[in-house]
């Protein structure tokens, strides 16, 4: 695909508007997403390096001119170079940094605040040297506090709680021709950078901002890299750059070139929520609040997260459903207890895996989704359990009617009102009951046939054979009642073998069943484990970075920007163990919930067992007069 608009700026030239076709495109996005962003000044080359990635050279406008060519930010989509059958690739390209022809400087520092939300990996861009200049144009770092909280309520924060949910920041060094040197020693690009972003001694306002910066973007970008370009070709072809072959470039360019392509690609880091892998629908979710936000004067990234948690999760549980829906939906019914219990784990199978593809299961409230999904599972299973049922009987019966209107018109014939024709009767009965064991009928028994036949012949043997004994003149009255004792006696035992074959397999479909439920809830505790430990690690790394942060700041002399830095090292310990602590009481409380979930599962397969157990309906017919 070309890129296309995701943002656009509004006609006030402050606001912003999504392109519905931009979410719509997103919206079809099953897969994770590692989102690249790129910021910078304006008529800096930023859009080149998105179309290196691309591996293209004429996908994000480039211009000639020194006016700006990307206003708001533009996306292109698709397939992870590396891993495309599991992951896809988000490039965002904003819109120019400090352009003179914008009226409003806050239109910028929204412009750098998105591009930091919405990524996985920002690259900044900038040309020269890492020198004051450059790092100023990073200053909407320092303001980022101002427009974006991270907790809900009024809790103080600092910057590491912003650092454990922004992006790996890769600084893009345009057109660099100095040598990477301090005090004689040469250092590797990312070192360099570390080197620039020291603080100074020293008191004043000018010293404070100096460091204000500095402390902000190492706060806020736990992992930084530095990756310096030389220049591309010959000033004079510069305005060419999108035109010109490989061959036209300066070899060195193109190696860093190649180094960079490789090194963000090799950048897997997808944008996560929750610990969870953000698709394509999530990620337009969480877009179209954070723009709501804006348009409201503040960002709150824990509302947002919340917003989109409870939105996917309950668009997880309706697709489950859908899912478990469409696939009993497809079935011909009646089905054999054996059959029906085989769709059902199928269907669930198939529910379970839609649903964990999207749910966020880190919190208490995304938890209680997967008991909203069996709660609704467990209901559509009883109305399709009655269901399956019902049709076998209404099937069971217009069998038994078919193989019986041959009788029944000998019957109004007065065929078996002859000596010894309640014996005939009886035969053809045992006959009747083969047959409907025994023969293809074009219709599906299903799982009451049994019951339904031991129902309907008990009705004949209590009225109409029990009548043709009494009035059968072969027989005596010894004679009749031994007939009917034995025939009550054929009855209880046909309808006693039906009883206890249905409830067998019952039994069985139900043992089947709760093995499968409970493999399903094995399978949405891991992806909890998994989100957890996701969280963990974002947690570790940054712990680790602040700490050796805090060493090196303490090591330079600055003792009380030292001591704040330890008073966040000691607060991220302490987030740590209360994520520790949060996780054993949520698998408790998860625990808890899938014992209830299992038992409710139980009182499920109870009822289906008590609808085996009742007793059938078999219509009236219009009783013959034996004469």
């Amino acid at each position: 695909m070309d890129p296309i608009e995701f943002i656009q700026s509004g006609e006030d030239g402050t606001s912003f508007v999504l392109n519905e076709t931009a979410i719509e495109l997103l919206q079809t996005v099953k897969k994770p997403l590692v989102v690249v962003s790129v910021v910078g000044m304006y008529r800096t080359g930023k859009s080149y390096l998105l179309n290196r990635l691309m591996g293209r050279s004429d996908g994000f406008p480039l211009g000639a001119t020194v006016q700006a060519k990307t206003k708001g930010i533009w996306m292109w989509l698709g397939d992870h170079p590396l891993d495309p059958e599991n992951k896809a690739l988000l490039l965002l390209d904003t819109e120019g940094l400090h352009d003179p022809e914008k009226g409003s400087k806050t239109h910028d520092t929204w412009i750098f605040t998105l591009a930091v939300l919405l990524s996985s990996v920002l690259i900044y861009n900038s040309k020269g040297t890492v020198d004051a200049n450059a790092l100023d144009g990073l200053y909407l770092a320092s303001q980022l506090t101002e427009h974006v909280t991270v907790k809900n309520g009024n809790a103080e924060e600092t910057g590491e709680e912003f650092g454990r949910l922004f992006p790996i920041l890769v600084w893009a060094l345009r057109d660099h021709h100095l040598q990477l040197e301090v005090d004689g020693k040469n250092l590797q690009p990312s070192e360099y950078l570390d080197h620039c972003l020291k603080l100074k001694r020293g008191k004043g306002e000018a010293i404070a901002k100096y460091n204000d910066l500095r402390s902000s973007i190492k706060e806020f970008f736990i992992e930084r890299h530095l990756i310096c370009f030389p220049v591309p070709c010959q000033m004079k072809n510069l305005k060419d750059l999108d035109k010109l072959q490989v061959e036209d470039l300066d070899p060195a360019f193109v190696k860093v070139g190649n180094e960079f392509t490789d090194f963000i690609l090799n950048q897997v880091r997808e944008k996560t929520l929750g610990g969870k892998s953000v698709n394509g629908s999530m990620f337009a979710e969480l877009s179209k609040h954070y723009i709501d936000a804006i348009g409201k004067g503040s960002v709150n990234i824990e509302s947002s997260f919340d917003f989109v948690l409870k939105a996917e999760n309950s668009k997880a549980v309706k697709a489950a459903i859908d899912r478990y829906q469409a696939i009993l939906d497809n079935q011909e019914y009646p089905l054999f207890l054996d059959e029906l219990t085989e769709q059902c784990k199928n269907a669930e199978d198939e529910a379970n895996r839609v649903f964990l593809q999207s749910a966020i299961l880190t919190t208490e409230d995304g938890r209680s989704f997967s008991k909203k999904l069996s709660e609704q599972i467990i209901v559509i299973q009883k109305s399709v359990a009655e269901k399956n049922s019902k049709q076998s009987e209404d099937n069971s019966m217009q069998i038994l009617q078919k193989l019986y209107e041959p009788i029944e018109a000998m019957m109004i014939n007065g065929e078996f009102t002859r000596t010894g024709g309640s014996k005939e009767y009886s035969i053809i009965l045992e006959s009747l009951e083969k047959d409907f064991h025994g023969k293809e009928h074009g219709t599906k028994r299903g799982p009451r046939g049994d019951r339904m036949l031991a129902d309907f012949l008990k009705g004949k043997r209590e009225n109409e054979l029990k009548s043709l004994v009494q009035t059968d003149e072969a027989l005596s009255e010894k004679e009749k009642e031994a007939k009917i004792l034995d025939q009550e006696k054929k009855q209880i035992e046909l309808q006693k073998k039906a009883q206890e074959e249905e409830i067998m397999q019952m039994k069985a479909a139900q043992e089947q069943i709760t093995q499968n439920f409970n493999k399903n809830l094995e399978k949405q505790k891991e992806e909890f484990s998994k989100q957890h430990e996701e969280e963990k690690e974002t947690m570790k790394k940054q712990f680790d970075t602040l700490l050796k942060l805090q060493q090196e700041t303490m090591e330079a002399g600055f003792k009380e920007e030292a001591e704040l830095l330890k008073e966040q090292v000691e607060d991220t310990r302490r987030r740590m163990e209360e994520k520790e602590n949060e996780s054993a009481k949520a698998a408790e409380m998860m625990e808890k919930m899938f014992e209830q979930m299992q038992e409710q599962n139980k009182e499920n397969m109870k009822m289906m067992e008590k609808l085996a157990s009742r007793p059938v309906n078999v219509p009236s017919r219009k009783k013959c007069v034996i004469s």
